[in-house]
């Protein structure tokens, strides 16, 4: 459970490194590289912040879906749920209307630079998803390679 005031860490996708759909959508080989780049970063994620003391309190990794409209939602929610993410849930947003709708004209925009291919309609109604995996599970699912904190001093040569 997460409380107020326990320490998250914001997950971001990162445009450019998301291999470009083509004008046919996306393939079997194309979710392939996904899924191998998406293990591959959060097995990355799992062994910085192993090796970052000055994150032990980090509780879970918190991840922003605004990947399409509220008919995406179950499509988000198995894949998410893949990688040991919580289904996706919509949470209040403080922001007002017209933030929001500033917000998905930028997505859109970012989208249209990056990708075109990917823009499907209705492309500018997105819903703010918040899905959360528990830095528990990360460590369990993408660390089990990593020496645990307190025998890293004692298994190092001299």
């Amino acid at each position: 459970t997460i409380a107020k005031g326990n320490s998250l860490l914001g997950l971001h996708l990162w445009n450019e490194h998301i291999p470009a759909l083509t004008h046919n959508g996306p393939t079997i080989a194309w979710a392939h590289q996904i899924d191998r780049a998406f293990n591959l970063s959060m097995r990355d994620l799992a062994r910085y912040l192993a090796a970052t003391p000055g994150l032990d309190d980090v509780i879970a990794i918190r991840a922003d879906l605004r990947l399409g409209d509220a008919g995406y939602n179950a499509k988000l929610a198995r894949i998410t749920a893949r990688y040991g993410f919580e289904a996706p849930r919509r949470e209040h947003d403080s922001a007002g209307r017209l933030h929001r709708f500033g917000e998905n004209i930028l997505i859109f925009m970012l989208l249209l630079a990056s990708n075109p291919a990917a823009i499907r309609l209705p492309a500018l109604p997105r819903e703010h998803n918040i899905a959360y995996l528990s830095r528990a599970a990360l460590d369990r699912r993408y660390a089990a390679d990593i020496i645990p904190r307190a025998q890293k001093g004692r298994d190092r040569p001299c």
